[in-house]
């Protein structure tokens, strides 16, 4: 039997094993396989996870981003980028020549690629449509997270064209400021000689209808038409001053650490072209002033730019904010070369700039003191040769006041004191540079009152005359030649004491004349001013002295 079924069951037996065997290999390379799927997802997930979170991040962006392997291909564009460039949503797989909406950035890629060099800028300009966008391109080459080895280059493109627009409507400012400012200088120095005219034009009209002589009839005329031709000469320069101006009503609360943040933001995008940082230290809780928005934020523009302007790579412009008793202060400094003695005396004065022609007018600081001054406040400035420059803007913290319920009343409401009797002699000074303006005040007020007035052309001499003499008034030329308008008026109104003090210029904005009022002057007169005003005010300040 064993002979028998012995061959029979060899056969079927390998067959078996070879069955059992395939099904032992099959079995084995499965499990092998989801062994090895699975070790290389648990190896790879982390890497996957990594790329999605990167793509989401770089959605979320709103600059433009495209990444390029090594052979110029596309492998990333988010979504910022396709919209900018126009681009089609198949677009990730070409090379950047093949897509020609990104022409404009197709040479600094390839250089790029080329050198394996990153760049920080490339300012790219962008036709599409009619339409025309000013690009910030910087390109950064970044590892291959896979293998470590290889490479890819990320293009962060971003656009600059809201930021020129506003750094355009900004200088289009400044320029119209400058403007302003120069046609505010021609006003006050027309209207002083003006005010001479008017002045003496009245005093001849007045002393000729006394004379009483019919014979003078024709020179009565003759001034007559100068006074009138005088008064219109007068308001075409208002006309003309009302340019020069803004309105009070453009006052608002301002809120300043806000104001800064805003202006500073105009700067962000170059600081890191030109390797300048811009620290800043605002005080928290500050208040709210009055003050015009627009101008505020081109005085700080300048500053600042001022400072970048001068710095090399590595510098530092510092911003300041804080409260200093009742006034707020902006200080704006930097790490610069500083200010050569030399030209100290000249950094406010029109037109004069260290820069080229083509980089400055020599307006800005100018402008930006008159801003400052017109707000009440003061524009310093501290510079070390070596070291650097601190501007500090000065600012009065208090609401501006009305001028209803008592507050200092205009020249205009003043009215004649009635004649009496001649007692001992009250003093009246005028504080002038210009000798004609103030002779004609000494001649006015001693034609009409019972005073004894003179003259003095500087403050200090002003100071001296009240140390030495009790006056009933002050006449004071706030605008005088070489002095600050502001610190001046306090130093004569430190002098003066009880003293009213009635302030004069040929041309200020209400702003300023209301800080002036809030600091203590009595009455602002605006030259050309007229006999019967000037006359009001000293019937109100020196009553009893007016001849009969």
């Amino acid at each position: 039997m064993s002979m028998e079924t012995g061959p029979m069951s060899g056969p079927a037996t390998i067959a078996e094993l070879d069955r059992d065997a395939k099904n032992l290999t099959e079995g084995l390379g499965r499990e092998l396989t989801e062994l090895a799927l699975e070790r290389l997802t648990r190896f790879y997930q982390p890497l996957v996870d990594a790329l999605k979170f990167s793509r989401v991040i770089l959605e979320a962006v709103t600059d433009g981003a495209l990444a390029f392997n090594p052979g110029g291909q596309i492998v990333l564009a988010n979504s910022a980028g396709q919209r900018l460039f126009g681009l089609p949503p198949d677009i990730e797989g070409k090379t950047i020549e093949a897509v020609a909406e990104l022409a404009c950035i197709a040479e600094p890629v390839r250089q790029a690629l080329a050198t394996r060099q990153s760049t920080a800028s490339h300012r790219i300009t962008l036709e599409r449509g009619g339409e025309r966008w000013e690009l910030d391109v910087a390109l950064h080459f970044c590892r291959d997270a896979r293998d470590g080895t290889g490479y890819w280059l990320l293009a962060v493109v971003r656009d600059l064209t809201s930021l020129k627009d506003l750094t355009f409507q900004v200088t289009q400012s400044s320029k119209l400021a400058s403007l302003g400012t120069m046609l505010a200088c021609i006003i006050h120095d027309v209207n002083n000689p003006l005010a001479n005219i008017l002045g003496y034009s009245e005093l001849i009209a007045q002393e000729l209808e006394e004379m009483h002589n019919p014979g003078l009839d024709l020179f009565r005329n003759r001034i007559r038409i100068v006074l009138e031709e005088t008064m219109r000469a007068r308001r075409i320069v208002e006309n003309c001053l009302s340019f020069a101006r803004y309105s009070a009503a453009s006052q608002r609360p301002v809120d300043i650490p806000q104001l800064v943040e805003d202006t500073l933001d105009i700067f962000r995008s170059s600081l890191k072209q030109k390797g300048v940082k811009i620290e800043t230290a605002i005080q928290p809780s500050l208040p709210a002033i009055y003050a015009n928005r627009g101008l505020l934020q081109q005085v700080i523009f300048n500053l600042v730019k001022n400072g970048i302007d001068i710095l090399g790579r590595d510098g530092i412009v510092w911003v300041r904010v804080r409260a200093e008793g009742n006034d707020l202060l902006i200080e704006v400094a930097d790490n610069g070369t500083g200010i050569r003695p030399e030209h100290r005396n000249k950094v406010f004065s029109p037109f004069f700039t260290t820069k080229s022609e083509k980089e400055g007018t020599g307006l800005g600081l100018s402008i930006a003191r008159t801003i400052v001054e017109e707000h009440g406040g003061k524009l310093t400035f501290d510079s070390v040769v070596g070291e650097g420059t601190t501007f500090v803007i000065c600012l009065p913290i208090e609401r501006r006041t009305s001028r209803r319920n008592g507050a200092p009343a205009s020249a205009t409401s003043a009215q004649p004191a009635p004649a009496s009797e001649k007692a001992t002699l009250p003093r009246v000074l005028v504080v002038d540079d210009d000798p004609v303006m103030g002779g004609l005040i000494v001649d006015l007020v001693q034609r009409w009152y019972s005073v004894q007035a003179e003259v003095v052309f500087s403050v200090d001499a002003a100071r001296a005359s009240l140390a030495a003499a009790a006056y009933k008034v002050v006449f004071f030329n706030v605008r005088m030649n070489g002095i600050d308008p502001v610190s001046s008026f306090d130093r004569m109104k430190e002098a003066a004491a009880q003293t009213p003090i009635v302030t004069m210029a040929g041309s200020e904005r209400p702003e300023f004349v209301e800080a002036l009022l809030r600091r203590g002057s009595s009455v602002h007169l605006r030259k050309p001013f007229s006999l019967n005003t000037l006359l009001k005010v000293l019937g109100r300040l020196v009553p009893g002295q007016a001849m009969a």
